[in-house]
């Protein structure tokens, strides 16, 4: 998105797949940070791999920082504070409604600029049912006909709805809302009791997230 683990990702492992994305967004990641070769057939595989949605798997790897390892640069893991000042706590709780554990920020950095996410989870997890509100910024200094080739134009991303009024372009899949502004790719997902958030409650959330997304740089 279901949590991301932030454990420092195994030897030998330089990719991650975040299962939040959908398999466009993994691609676009991939593309940007240079991993896994070209962006489709890494698009491929992840539609494969059910890595499509958070509500699709029992765990997700790393953020798509990880990647950054690839670069020679290790991402940083930290509770609260980096990405998790676009969501807080208080509003992650507020979406969802029920007590989250700490945010989870991991910060790297990326040929499209400062990347990252942040995580919160249900305090009592439920595998069945997960709960997860989760910020991810894929880059500052994306270029739009990226963002509208491997995001929102992509077929094999599935079916999206446009957000208008939020940043230059913005779209929606359920649970899910990534706006494109100036470069920025920012992406916030929403999920409660193991089902997608509420679209209107999600772009608002976006919307303040983005208000804040200038500090990134």
């Amino acid at each position: 998105m279901t949590a991301i683990d932030t454990a420092t990702p195994p030897r030998g492992r330089t990719c991650a797949r975040p299962r939040v994305l959908t398999a466009a967004a993994l691609a676009l990641t991939l593309a940007l940070t240079g991993c896994g070769g070209s962006a489709k057939p890494a698009k491929q595989k992840a539609a494969g791999t059910g890595a499509s949605s958070v509500v699709a798997g029992s765990t997700a790897p790393a953020s798509p920082t990880t990647a950054a390892a690839g670069t020679g640069s290790q991402p940083s893991t930290t509770d609260g504070g980096g990405f998790c000042s676009l969501v807080t706590a208080e509003e992650a709780h507020a979406i969802v409604g029920i007590e989250l554990t700490p945010g989870r920020s991991r910060t790297g950095p990326g040929p499209a600029g400062p990347a990252g996410s942040c995580l919160y989870k249900a305090a009592t997890p439920d595998p069945k049912a997960p709960t997860v509100v989760q910020v991810i910024v894929l880059g500052t200094k994306v270029p739009r006909s990226v963002y509208e080739s491997e995001l929102k134009h992509d077929p094999e991303g599935g079916p999206t709805t446009a957000v208008p009024g939020l940043g230059e372009d913005a779209f929606s899949i359920p649970g899910i809302v990534t706006v494109f502004d100036h470069g920025l790719v920012l992406t916030l997902e929403v999920v409660k009791g193991g089902r997608p958030g509420d679209t209107a409650a999600v772009v608002a959330l976006v919307r303040t997230a983005l208000s804040r997304a200038g500090a990134l740089g």
